[in-house]
């Protein structure tokens, strides 16, 4: 018996610096190796689905700290360039920038990596895997965002197929893939880089053995983006990064300000005119019929805690790929009178159907309460109540 991990990159790229190595060397480890899969899984299950039981979850990595076989896409290597300014660049006086490569590889949207494992898995781990492979947002770096799924072998998703390697094969066309070592050493596949580098010196972790493989040839991938159907993606969701977390009472300050990010965003510098459901108003520039059709914009807080944590983009009619692109290529807001904090990164938690994406505002339930001030439109009416107020 085995089980498949199927991934793909629905942004049509791949970041993962291999360990040991400097991001400005320019290389991207691929595909991923077994202990880059299960560190991710890893945090998903501590940050997202705590509640799967320690001994299910450690034993089905233990049983994945195998050497897989891979069906790899067509990919191929590209970098961007990016010149940072230091503290004594001044625009047209003096240049003190640091050049820093951005290297990813450039893989088809349809494109699926396959990551076979030939393990017996027990009903409880294949359920645990399924789950942990549901949540997985993203590989290697941030903006590597993934979808991944579990299934038996079986349906043809095409690619190469990439095998194990003995251990001296004198070949040079090869890579090395790192693997936990067995019987898993959970601090060894948790170790941080400070730690490793710090306490262990050392540029690779301890607990973990490498296994050879040959070097899947790259190959021009077909670039041309498959239109997402509409209803695929509904819902955008960003961490909010901040020198303090603001309050909830500047909700409605900071979904405006993401909404003007989004439109700024969408326009580029040929200020391409919005569609309805970014701008909420039809071509004509009146105000759209459709109601409730357009993106809400929301701002959630830190549970019970006043402070504003994720924002969120939600439409009900779903985003186009072009609208899609240009809201998860928002990594700042910036508003000048935005409550006593006047910058943010943002960072892209996931996107998809709104169930999965904000499962705290969707669901079955008699009592809702709003997460933000409730606004109304206009002043209570003399002798009205306040439950008629509210419905009208």
């Amino acid at each position: 018996m085995a089980v498949d991990l199927v991934l793909s990159f629905p942004l049509g790229r791949y970041h993962a610096t291999p360990w040991g190595h400097s991001a400005n060397e320019g290389a991207v480890e691929w595909p991923p190796s077994p202990f880059r899969l299960l560190r991710a899984l890893y945090a998903t299950w501590k940050n997202r689905v705590p509640d799967l039981p320690s001994e299910v979850v450690l034993a089905l990595f233990d049983e994945l700290s195998e050497a897989p076989t891979y069906l790899v896409p067509e990919h191929a290597g590209a970098h961007t360039r990016h010149y940072l300014p230091g503290k004594d660049h001044r625009e047209g006086f003096s240049t003190d920038t640091t050049k820093v490569l951005d290297t990813f590889l450039s893989l088809p949207v349809d494109g699926e990596l396959v990551v076979r494992w030939a393990v017996d898995l027990d009903a409880e781990q294949l359920e645990a895997f399924g789950l942990l492979a549901d949540e997985l947002s993203y590989i290697g770096r941030a903006e590597s965002i993934c979808d991944a799924r579990v299934e038996f072998p079986g349906s043809d998703h095409g690619g190469q197929e990439v095998q194990p390697l003995p251990v001296d094969t004198g070949r040079s066309d090869t890579i090395e893939l790192m693997i936990p070592a067995r019987p898993l050493d959970e601090k060894a596949l948790t170790i941080s880089t400070q730690q490793m580098r710090g306490a262990q010196r050392r540029l690779e972790p301890l607990g973990v053995r490498k296994v050879r493989y040959p070097r899947p040839p790259e190959a021009v991938p077909a670039i041309g983006r498959r239109p997402r159907p509409r209803s695929a993606v509904n819902t955008v969701r960003w961490s909010l990064s901040t020198p303090a977390p603001p309050s909830v009472h500047s909700s409605v300050a900071w979904a405006d300000t993401l909404r003007n990010a989004a439109l700024s965003r969408y326009g580029g510098p040929e200020k391409r005119p919005a569609p309805p459901v970014l701008s909420g108003k039809d071509p004509a520039g009146d105000k759209a019929k459709a109601q409730h059709d357009h993106v809400h914009w929301l701002a959630l807080p830190d549970g019970e805690r006043p402070y504003i944590t994720s924002l969120v983009a939600y439409a009900p009619s779903g985003f186009e790929a072009d609208v899609l692109e240009a809201l998860t290529s928002i990594r700042q807001l910036r508003r000048g009178g935005i409550s006593d904090v006047r910058h943010a990164g943002l960072v892209v938690e996931g996107y998809g159907i709104a169930e999965r994406i904000v499962p705290e505002l969707f669901g079955r339930s008699m009592v809702w309460r709003s997460s933000t001030p409730f606004a109304p439109p206009r002043h209570r009416r003399r002798g009205e109540s306040w439950d008629d107020f509210v419905v009208d």
